[in-house]
């Protein structure tokens, strides 16, 4: 049995390539001087509703009279000559601030019943219609842009149904805000979606998402997010960079990790509703999976909060260009590691020596980098950021990110001990902010043996990589994150080559890490 979905489109619109369709016909859009032909069309189409939007009360024995006496008195008579630009705002409720911030340029539509045209909110969450209009208009969320495509329900993962109604703008409330709160209802395809709010929980994600692409265009990460495809659930696991619209090839490079793709896809699958990914075609597959939006680790005060999703799309987005930038072939490696160690331990990382040393190195530098990023955007944006350094899952609210990550605990693999935290583990965020602060640490015991977390030796931190005049600039490093640098060591190496007046300084630190 086969599906059909009928839509209209604009003549210039291009299909994704996997996607068959069939073009019925072609539809003539009248142009704004062409009032009439729009009013003739509705009337013979039955629209009596949308006439009166426009506030033209016709029928078939006045209409002939309408049309006659606007064709003679084109200005002072025509009612068509209340055209109006609508214009909006829309803001998301930030749960940590307790204040509105602007919906931080997103797609959305202006229009009504066939022909709608699209325009982005600024950094103010303002918009303007491209054009004008008489009467009513719908605005229409699309969570679909050069940066993402923001995907909730389960219609909307099979792109079916998938733009959200804002709010109506008139001639009377021209210049409205739409507030998106925190627990406003949203009757949806599958019924209302009460707690949270199915507009929230998008609006938030993308708002996480257009913050981290603009920090990284200041600040050296020259492969930021785009068009990249995004599924967000209240409910679910951890969230997840599993890249599969970007590396469509990526179930079958799972081999890497000796795992099949049976293997692969059972992972993957039952994400929401025991949706399975295979299922959907390859351009609707997830490059980013953020799941547990409504779990216990980002809610705050009984409710989801804003800067623990942002933290984790900053640690995400990480990801997203760190693979961009090394490649299929590294991201492969890492991912399925990261399966296979699913699959084998129920725990993505484990100990840090499986499914092989190799794959421990690569899964060190790949979640070093994301944590390294997750801790550094964050507490720039928000001056703090949320930090486990209590034990599993025991996340503080810290201004002094720094001086944890100042004090890192590194642990050699594998890594048995169970106080394992942000600021004491075997990944490699460590040592990759201690190469880029302006600080000169005295040795102190940070790395720690395997068995029993006893102390091995200090950290000598006497160099320092970054931008004197941008401490933010992330550039030194992830200039050399590229498809031929997969481990810590070879970070190391990489940095001796690119700053070889530095290079004992760099060497010393990174063998007092253990690499």
């Amino acid at each position: 049995m086969k599906l059909y979905t009928y839509t209209l489109i604009p003549i210039d619109y291009q299909f994704p390539s996997p996607v068959p369709y069939v073009i019925i016909s072609e539809i003539y859009e009248p142009t704004e001087e062409e009032f009439d032909v729009e009013t003739v069309a509705l009337f013979f189409a039955g629209w009596q509703e949308d006439l009166l939007a426009d506030e033209i009360d016709v029928n078939e024995e006045t209409l002939p009279f309408y049309l006659n006496n606007t064709a003679e008195n084109q200005v002072e008579s025509r009612l068509f000559g209340k055209r109006y630009r609508p214009s909006g705002r829309v803001t998301v409720f930030n749960t940590d601030s307790g204040s509105a911030e602007p919906l931080l340029k997103a797609k959305i539509s202006i229009g009504r019943n066939f022909f709608w045209r699209n325009t982005y909110t600024s950094n103010n969450g303002n918009f303007e219609a491209p054009k004008k209009y008489r009467g009513k208009v719908r605005i229409r969320a699309k969570w679909r842009g050069e940066t993402a495509t923001i995907r909730r329900t389960l219609n909307e993962l099979a792109g079916l149904w998938v733009s959200d109604h804002l709010m109506t703008i008139t001639r009377g409330n021209n210049g409205a805000t739409k507030n998106i709160v925190y627990g406003e209802a949203h009757d949806g395809a599958f019924g209302v979606d009460m707690v949270g709010g199915h507009l929230w929980y998008k609006g938030t994600v993308h708002n996480g998402l257009r913050k981290y692409n603009d920090f990284a265009s200041s600040n050296g990460i020259s492969h930021r997010v785009n068009s990249a495809n995004t599924w967000c659930f209240a409910k679910g696991d951890a969230s997840s960079a599993p890249m599969l619209k970007r590396f469509p090839q990526l179930a079958t490079l799972s081999t890497v990790a000796n795992i099949g793709q049976a293997n692969f896809w059972s992972v993957m699958t039952n994400v929401a509703a025991g949706f399975a990914i295979q299922l959907v075609p390859v351009h609707l597959r997830p490059d980013f999976i953020y799941g547990g939006l409504r779990n216990k680790t980002l809610v705050v005060g009984g409710q989801s909060n804003t800067v623990r999703i942002h933290q984790t799309v900053f640690h995400e987005s990480s990801h997203f260009s760190h693979a961009s930038k090394a490649g299929a072939w590294f991201w492969a490696q890492n991912f399925a590691s990261q399966m296979s160690n699913n699959i084998s331990f129920n725990n993505p990382y484990y100990a840090g020596v499986s499914p092989s040393q190799q794959a421990g190195r690569i899964i060190a530098l790949a979640e070093g980098w994301a944590n390294f990023c997750e801790f550094k955007i964050t507490s720039t944006i928000y001056n703090r950021a949320y930090m486990n350094i209590g034990g599993f899952r025991s996340m503080h609210n810290l201004a002094g990110v720094s001086n944890n990550l100042e004090t890192f605990n590194k642990y050699d693999v594998p890594m048995v001990v169970t106080n394992i935290t942000d600021n004491q583990h075997w990944f490699a965020h460590g040592v990759m902010w201690d190469v880029m602060d302006n600080v000169v640490d005295d040795p102190t015991i940070s790395r720690r043996r395997t068995s029993d977390g006893l102390p091995l030796n200090g950290i000598i931190d006497e160099c320092f990589i970054g931008n004197s005049s941008n401490a933010n600039d992330l550039a030194p490093l992830f200039n050399r994150l590229n498809g031929n640098v997969e481990t810590p060591a070879e970070l190391r190496d990489a940095l001796v080559s690119a700053f070889p007046a530095q290079a004992r300084q760099i060497i010393s630190l990174f063998e007092s890490y253990g690499y």
